[in-house]
């Protein structure tokens, strides 16, 4: 029987073994468990509603795209195993505010536009994917290439249009002839300079922030130079002040609490190279100096009003519906704030009072302990992760992993309880629960130490699983 026994336990190491090898794909070709050209072109799904629709692409397909997208990231969690939340810890938390978001805007009777109408209901599924993308790490690097090439095109048409502004035209004509807002390079391949703003800042944000945390060197180093220097002049030109103010300010605060060796000196120089070149391209480029001086003014206007573009008014339009009901609120999605005839908003520009007024004092608080807690997470893991730990899967560190993340969700928060938006539309919050979501499959892959490949397969890898098999056979040979 022990002989019986022995060779059985040899059988399931050679097996272990021959699966192992089996899987051993060329990197690049694989990473995990999946094809890496399953989780890019899932990634390219699911992102074509927040960032084409309506622009590069008709609504109906980005749409279409985005829940098939959804759909397969449901199937591959599903062939992962069990369902089960546990591991996702107070992060789980989560799923209460899409029900909140759900419920709150089923029960709402809001005649939704044809827009807007999805906004809720993407909101809760983004919830959903979030905590389901968390069983692995695996998808993590695939995924934020896929969105740097995805938002490339904004920033290059921004500045093609900028130095051709006749072929505006011809490009709207294509695109969306019956946009108001699209008025020249500012909203560049988009309706409203504002979400030009928003997918060239998050472009920006993953490319310096692989840069900087990733510790590559050579081809790959220089390609995300490329991107975010792109991104940046893009910016500069777009000219909308949150993305150049809160976007540096994100930047400046993740890497001041990195750790990296010779950080300040770092700083130092990297800011004096930046007043050269910010000196160099207002005194040459005047998209670059409109921008800065449009921002310059806002700091020295004497109303708040004027400074913050209108946003006093709006912001007291939402107090006043928030006191009508203040409990549960008026309905996820339902705010609305009429300026002009052809100048609508649909968020009240600060996440706060939006929350107020659309879930009550119930969801702010709960939506909003979820921010600061995903917030404050996400912090302690980057803080706490040695530069040289890597996903050994698709060999990126952990600590650029969770620095974009951190990158991204500073910048968002701070952004969107200040006098932008944070959970009004796909093109935020998309990108937030993306950001949440690689905080928490690195933090639960450090947890496990484990390669993220394996991590789904049992309380251990397939390796470690191999190793005290190999135990057991030679001390039942010993006895």
């Amino acid at each position: 029987m022990q002989a019986n026994a022995s060779r059985s336990l040899k059988e399931r190491v050679g097996i272990l073994h021959s699966r192992k090898n089996g899987s051993s794909i060329k990197k690049g070709s694989a990473i995990g468990d999946y094809p890496r050209i399953a989780y890019i072109l899932i990634a390219f799904c699911v992102f074509s509603y927040p960032f084409y629709a309506s622009s590069l692409l008709p609504m109906r397909l980005s749409l279409a795209m985005s829940i098939a997208g959804l759909c397969a990231v449901v199937l591959l969690f599903l062939t992962r195993g069990i369902i089960n939340f546990s591991h996702t810890g107070w992060f789980a938390s989560w799923f209460v505010v899409g029900l909140i978001a759900a419920a709150s805007a089923g029960a709402s009777g809001y005649s939704y536009d044809s827009t807007h109408v999805w906004y809720p209901l993407m909101f809760t599924l983004s919830v959903l994917i979030m905590l389901m993308c968390s069983r692995s790490a695996d998808w993590i690097l695939p995924t934020l290439q896929t969105i740097v090439v995805m938002l490339i095109p904004f920033a290059l048409g921004t500045i093609v249009l900028y130095f051709i502004p006749d072929l505006f035209a011809q490009v709207k004509n294509v695109l969306f002839p019956d946009s108001y807002f699209a008025t020249g390079y500012q909203s560049g391949l988009t309706t409203h300079y504002s979400y030009n703003g928003t997918y060239n800042i998050v472009g920006f944000l993953i490319s310096i922030g692989l840069l900087l945390f990733s510790g590559k060197t050579g081809k790959h180093k220089r390609l995300w130079i490329a991107a975010m220097l792109i991104f940046a002049f893009a910016l500069m030109l777009i000219g909308k002040r949150q993305n150049l103010v809160f976007g540096a300010f994100a930047v400046f605060v993740v890497y001041a609490a990195s750790g990296n060796r010779g950080k300040t000196f770092k700083i130092a120089l990297t800011l004096s190279v930046l007043l050269v070149a910010l000196e160099l391209a207002i005194s040459y480029i005047p998209g670059v100096e409109a921008s800065f001086d449009r921002l310059f003014d806002t700091f020295e206007a004497d109303d708040v009003s004027e400074s913050t573009s209108g946003r006093t008014f709006i912001w007291e339009a939402a107090i006043k519906g928030w006191e009508s009901s203040p409990l549960f609120g008026h309905g996820w999605g339902v705010f609305t704030y009429q300026f002009s005839i052809n100048n609508t908003v649909h968020a009240a520009h600060n996440e706060l009072l939006n929350l107020l007024y659309e879930a009550g004092i119930v969801g702010a608080v709960a939506t909003t302990l979820c921010v600061l807690f995903s917030l404050a997470a996400t912090w302690i893991a980057f803080r706490g992760t040695n530069r040289s730990e890597a996903l050994a899967a698709c060999d990126l560190p952990y600590k650029a992993a969770l620095g974009v993340s951190l990158l991204i969700q500073t910048y968002l928060v701070v952004t969107g309880y200040t006098i932008g938006s944070l959970f009004s539309s796909p093109s935020s919050f998309m990108p937030y629960f993306l950001a949440v979501a690689i905080a928490i499959a690195c933090r639960w892959s450090l947890k496990r130490k484990e390669p993220p490949s394996k991590s789904l397969s049992g309380p251990a890898s397939s390796g470690h699983r191999s190793a005290n098999i190999k135990k057991r056979v030679a001390h039942r040979k010993m006895s």
